[in-house]
């Protein structure tokens, strides 16, 4: 069709080319995606250098300083080094011990696990293992026994070696007699710390404490023998010094039988019954409850007992033995619980941290703080009519006053609950 032919024309009107419609191609989608990918880095390039390279540096180094600290604060390391400090390498077993000071609780430290395989510079064991803090003895043929109190602090302890030394002496009665078989126990520090060595003396009550490390300075020589009172002796030796000849004297003691009263279900093995605060002393009791106390010194006019491995749920009453005694009676009672809240007489409100005790149990006195209402749960209670004491400390003025306050218990079993007020 010409021009001519266009109905849409008039006559003699030409088409003029601006008045085309113009023609547009869609965009193209890969050059769209290239044109922001290209914005978006001119963005990032102009971002200060600290935002883009060294913040994110110090953020990894932050994290990577979070997980290094973790990792160490999991691990105890013992370290082996000589008396000079530097290190050393050991072929032995390796030992932990507990590290309780409770006055309940015998001596020397009980073991927690071991023995262990060691050959090398050091040792490692989990903070799970040592807890608030724990002993570790190493024993080896060319350093002897050692041993070092370890705490999960992050920090290696170290432990101080040399080449083992040895110790004689003889232990008589107050005649000047020979006692034979009597338990000589090398343990380090004091009496509450680990065991190193120990042995029995011959028919001439002399013995030989061998294979002790030489960097173990100071022991306490604990020695008891059937029919006489314990006896602990402080010595301080250097490596190669002699102690010194003196016999060591041991006096005669006054034994005392005694019986476990145990209620159905409960056995008496791993039970032992000691003295609180004298941990030397422990008798063991035998599968009918029976047990004799034997080594009490003769110059207490009386003791108090407690029955060491009771399981939980179990407790006796307090137990003061006046002596000489003939005969021991304990009864093992099932323990109740008793929680509740100490007060302010005044106001009723409740005493934060105040403290909650009794004198019963195992642990020869159970003390607990209460929380910021002044609640607590109290322990080892014995099912009898008894009393429960509270105690608070007020700061005023630059001085402390300490009240306190009882409250009686009814017989009775099951938890149970109270309000003790302290004015």
């Amino acid at each position: 069709m010409t021009e001519s032919d266009d109905p849409t024309l008039a006559s003699g009107e030409t088409q003029s080319p601006a008045e085309t419609p113009p023609k547009f191609d869609p965009p193209d989608p890969k050059l769209r995606v290239r044109s922001s990918g290209r914005r978006t880095s001119e963005k990032r390039a102009k971002l200060p250098v600290t935002i883009r390279v060294i913040l994110p540096l110090i953020l990894l180094g932050v994290l990577g300083q979070k997980v290094y600290e973790w990792w160490r604060s999991n691990r105890v390391v013992v370290t082996f080094v000589d008396a000079s400090g530097n290190p050393v390498t050991v072929e032995g077993e390796i030992e932990l011990f507990s590290d309780s000071t409770h006055p309940a609780d015998p001596a020397p430290q009980r073991l927690l696990r071991g023995p262990l395989p060691v050959s090398g510079d050091s040792f490692v064991f989990s903070a799970d293992e040592v807890g608030d803090g724990a002993n570790v003895r190493v024993r080896s043929e060319q350093f002897g026994t050692a041993f070092v109190t370890v705490e999960a602090d992050g920090e290696a302890t170290l432990l101080h070696l040399a080449p083992p030394v040895a110790l004689s002496g003889v232990v008589q009665d107050r005649s000047g007699r020979p006692i034979a078989d009597a338990q000589v126990t090398a343990i380090g520090w004091s009496v509450r710390g680990v065991a190193l060595c120990e042995t029995l003396t011959g028919a001439d009550g002399d013995f030989l404490l061998s294979g002790i490390s030489g960097t173990q300075l100071v022991w306490s020589l604990q020695l008891l023998a059937d029919g006489y009172v314990v006896k602990n002796v402080d010595w301080s030796i250097n490596e190669g010094s002699d102690p010194g000849e003196a016999p060591i004297v041991l006096t005669e003691s006054r034994p005392i039988p005694g019986r476990l009263d145990l209620p159905d279900g409960l056995s008496a093995k791993g039970l032992s019954v000691g003295v609180l605060r004298l941990p030397s002393v422990d008798a063991e009791v035998a599968a009918d409850g029976s047990f004799v106390l034997d080594h009490v010194p003769t110059r207490y006019s009386r003791v108090r007992l407690v029955v060491r491995g009771l399981p939980e749920g179990y407790t006796h009453l307090e137990t003061v033995l006046p002596l000489p005694a003939a005969e021991i009676e304990l009864e093992i009672l099932a323990a109740r619980r008793v929680r509740g809240q100490v007060i302010s007489g005044h106001n009723d409100k409740g005493l934060a941290n105040a403290r909650v005790f009794h004198s019963h149990g195992p642990r020869g006195e159970e003390l607990v703080t209460c929380d910021e209402q002044g609640r607590f749960e109290l322990d080892f209670v014995p099912p009898t009519a008894l009393e429960i004491g509270a105690a608070y400390t007020r700061a005023e003025a630059g001085t402390k006053t300490t009240s306190s306050g009882l409250v009686d218990v009814e017989a009775g079993s099951g938890e149970l609950v109270l309000r003790i007020p302290i004015y």
